[in-house]
């Protein structure tokens, strides 16, 4: 897709919240109930700020290191008080201050220097964003590293380099001038997390370098550089679409209320001091004299949000103006309108009533790293799931889902997009889903649904842009019940419960990626001791300080416990059926203890008399390696331990109970099947397709109908190569008829380059039957060659590219909105 009328009309979309209008007209409905709901930020506009403070009235301390001893940051000096702070690390050398510049030479490809931070230790402020001034004599990259209160470990941070480029990095420019260097981290780090600051200059050996000044900017700074408008911001890492005001500041909204108006929001601020966030509403032509006060709170307790509803029922069907307006104990504090929306209950209501075939809300579990062969309701004999077992028992049950990619990193923006990975563009840990994609949640979105995202990782939030359409996003960086590593089923059922209870009324649609299943795998209590033994712990714990030595790649080697292979364990001398039965026994508890937290989701739909109007969808984005091909983990392979995932589809009443489908899926079905169901129309550009057709076939009970037929489609699953990765291999694999042919295109010896397996006979791709079957070999690789080339030509224009074709403005909204970095 090129930049052109339609992309540009998409953007609208993105930034306003419909397609293939025209902004002005937009802009008057939107004041209105559009549909079923008004949502203040997109009807929002700047000159709706009355009294707008000016950058001269904002001052915000700056933390910044400039060279000449004009501007210096505190920090822990020591031994390093000639050069501010700074010390020389491995591959750093002649580092001193000349002539008000940090100047120092590289004698490796990875010279490091790096600072001690004094301040900010309690401060939950947000990194915005990098600045460095500098002039560099040679080299490709340059990055940043932020890290926390240990002091580093730079033998074991040069392991790491070697195999995993830092996140935070940039292309250098070359040349005798001074170049500024503005870096975006991919995670938005909180003050208190940044104790230690590592710099590395260049990319070569033998190189000088001098700098100007680094300067680390703060959301705090970085907001009183802008004016007060509307954007993506976070409290303690839950994020909402909001608008930002600064005391004594307010907003004055013209709305044409519907028939029975609810406003819902919340509230919250990053600073100290007293704020109070004031509500007010009055006759649209009255003076602000005449303001009837909804609503006065005070809130003195920075980086938290505060969910607040008001009913405007006496208001509705009126012309009103609606005041947000702020007083503090001091001018220039920060208020944050998080998701202010008017909902329109009538609306909701009616819908329900006049379309009780289409669900009202949507759940979508998305089980990180779960193989449906350890799941019983697909005939595990270990009982790790009793409730999703009901469910799926309950529902329609795919034996044989095709995940488009085998790490959540990949997987999820097919989910969202019904789009391959070469045409949706997200491969590697940088990338970010392009703008011009157009998600699910952002089609609910536009369709009047309240969504939200319980996001397990950056994979899966704003640092992928996967938060595209969501009001509220929850990132995994959120949760404060960190006694088990990744596991947030918990957590996140205990915030969805009163997120149900307060949108009971309304059409919504929430994502829930539940990390359990991940590594490290042990689970919590009484959970780690279902099937594995109670010394279990420390066994595991003297397998892998053995094993790990014996590690021969450093990428591997530094990666968690250590990502070891079965040669290794061997050689070892440690029985590997011991150290798998281990992780096998914690990963089975930790589905288990996932189950329990569904269950609490299910009781409370119950208890809200939801059970039955909402459609609960269940997948997983990838499976996980034990040692089926001698390795472990995923993201590697697209062989079948990795690429075949669980799918449920759940509607009592609606969707058939007991129904078993056989025949080859895709995750990229997902998508416009929920739509379906919903009565919703896809996006234009998409790859899969519904599977509503197999779900009724045979059925003549429920009073749903499909569409239309659906085409049998080959199942595809890439495994692209991944800048840095210890495993530099690059596979795709193709399900068509009885057969999967795996080619792998980048590959280790001795694997084949091309591999074929029965799928139905052989599930986990453990005999090649290429030598015996060339013939099939050949005709699904050409049916892989017509595939890539089509998925190529239905390529998203990249955020890059779409910059090209927008108005400044409209880019300063998109960045705002963090679509764009």
């Amino acid at each position: 897709m090129k930049p052109n009328s339609l992309s540009r009309r998409l953007i609208l979309g993105v930034l306003f919240g419909v397609t293939m209008l025209p902004m002005g007209c937009h802009r008057e409905s939107a004041r209105s109930a559009s549909p079923g709901v008004i949502r203040l930020h997109d009807v929002f506009r700047i000159e709706d700020i009355k009294g707008r403070l000016t950058k001269e009235e904002l001052q915000v301390a700056r933390t910044a290191w400039k060279f000449d001893g004009l501007e210096l940051a505190p920090s822990v000096t020591n031994d390093a008080p000639a050069t501010f702070g700074w010390r020389a690390g491995p591959g750093s050398s002649a580092l001193t201050v000349r002539n008000g510049r940090l100047v120092g030479k590289s004698t490796n490809s990875h010279p490091i220097i790096y600072l001690e931070r004094a301040a900010g230790a309690e401060d939950l402020d947000l990194l915005h964003s990098v600045e460095v001034r500098m002039r560099v004599s040679a080299g490709t990259n340059f990055g940043v590293r932020l890290q926390g209160g240990q002091p580093p470990d730079f033998k074991l941070i040069l392991e790491e380099l070697e195999a995993f480029p830092w996140s935070t990095r940039s292309k250098l420019t070359i040349t005798n001038e001074f170049q500024t260097y503005v870096l975006t981290p991919q995670i938005f780090e909180t003050t208190s997390r940044i104790k230690h600051i590592l710099f590395s200059p260049t990319d070569v050996a033998d190189a000088t370098f001098e700098i100007e000044s680094i300067r680390l900017v703060f959301r705090q700074e970085h907001l009183a550089e802008i004016p007060s408008s509307s954007g993506w911001h976070g409290l303690h890492d839950i994020y909402h679409e909001a608008l930002v005001t600064r005391t004594p500041e307010r907003i004055e909204l013209p709305l044409n209320l519907p028939a029975e108006p609810r406003l819902a929001l919340s509230l919250g601020t990053i600073q100290d001091g007293s704020v109070q966030f004031q509500i007010g509403i009055r006759a649209g032509d009255a003076p602000p004299e005449k303001n009837q006060w909804l609503l006065k709170r005070t809130v003195t307790t920075p980086h938290q949000w505060e969910a607040i509803q008001i009913d405007l029922s006496r208001y509705a069907g009126q012309a009103v103006k609606l005041t947000l307006a702020l007083e503090g104990s001091s001018t220039g504090l920060l208020g944050f309108w998080g998701s202010p929306l008017v909902w329109n209950m009538a609306s909701a209501r009616q819908a329900r009533q006049q379309h009780p075939e289409r669900p009202q809300g949507v759940i979508l579990i998305w089980s990180d790293t779960t193989r449906p062969d350890h799941l019983n309701f697909y005939g595990y004999a270990r009982e790790t799931a009793p409730t999703l077992t009901k469910l799926a028992q309950a529902g329609a049950l795919f034996n044989y889902c095709v995940g488009q990619a085998t790490w959540t990193k990949v997987a999820t923006p097919s989910l969202f997009t019904s789009l391959h990975p070469t045409s949706h563009g997200v491969h590697d840990v940088p990338d970010r889903l392009p703008v011009s994609a157009d998600t699910m949640a952002e089609v609910f979105r536009r369709n009047g649904y309240a969504t939200v995202s319980f996001s397990a990782l950056p994979f899966t939030g704003e640092a992928s842009n996967m938060h595209q359409g969501f009001q509220e996003v929850h990132e995994g960086s959120s949760l404060t019940d960190t006694s088990r590593e990744g596991k947030n089923a918990r957590e996140f059922v205990s915030r969805a419960l009163p997120w149900l209870e307060r949108n009971r009324e309304l059409p919504f649609f929430m994502f829930l990626h539940l990390f359990d299943a991940h590594d490290p795998f042990e689970p919590r209590p009484p959970y780690n001791t279902v099937w594995a033994k109670p010394g279990d712990g420390e066994t595991y714990e003297r397998m892998c300080k053995k094993i790990r030595p014996l590690i021969e790649d450093a990428g591997r080697r530094t990666f968690g416990k250590g990502m070891l292979n079965l040669a290794e364990v061997k050689k070892s001398g440690e029985n590997p059926d011991d150290y798998i039965r281990i992780e096998k026994d914690w990963y089975d508890g930790s589905i288990r203890g996932l189950d329990a937290e569904v269950a609490r989701l299910r009781e409370r739909l119950q208890e809200l008399g939801l059970s039955e109007r909402v459609l609960i969808v269940y997948a997983s984005d990838h499976g996980e390696e034990f040692f089926d091909h001698g390795a472990k983990l995923h993201g590697h392979t697209a062989y079948s331990e990795l690429n075949h995932v669980a799918l449920f589809f759940n509607w009592p009443g609606f969707l058939p109970a007991g129904k078993t489908i056989s025949v080859p899926v895709r995750t990229i079905d997902i998508m416009p099947t929920i739509l379906e169901l919903c009565q919703i129309e896809p996006p234009k550009v998409i790859q899969g397709q519904s599977l509503l057709p197999l779900i009724l076939q045979g059925d003549s009970k429920s009073p749903l109908r499909a569409r239309g037929a659906r085409k049998p489609q080959p199942a595809i699953t890439e495994r692209a190569p991944m800048e840095g990765m210890p495993r530099r291999t690059e596979s795709v694999s193709i399900v068509m008829d009885q057969w999967k042919l795996v080619h792998n295109t980048v590959r280790d010896s001795p694997t084949a380059e091309f591999e074929l397996f029965d799928w139905a006979k052989d599930s986990l791709d453990q005999h090649n039957l290429a030598a015996a079957h060339p013939e099939v070999v050949k005709r699904l690789a050409g049916e892989l060659a017509v595939w890539k080339t089509n998925a190529l030509a239905a390529k998203l224009t990249s955020n890059s590219e779409l910059e090209k074709s927008l108005s400044s403005s409209d880019v300063q909204r998109l960045r705002a909105l963090g679509y764009l970095k």
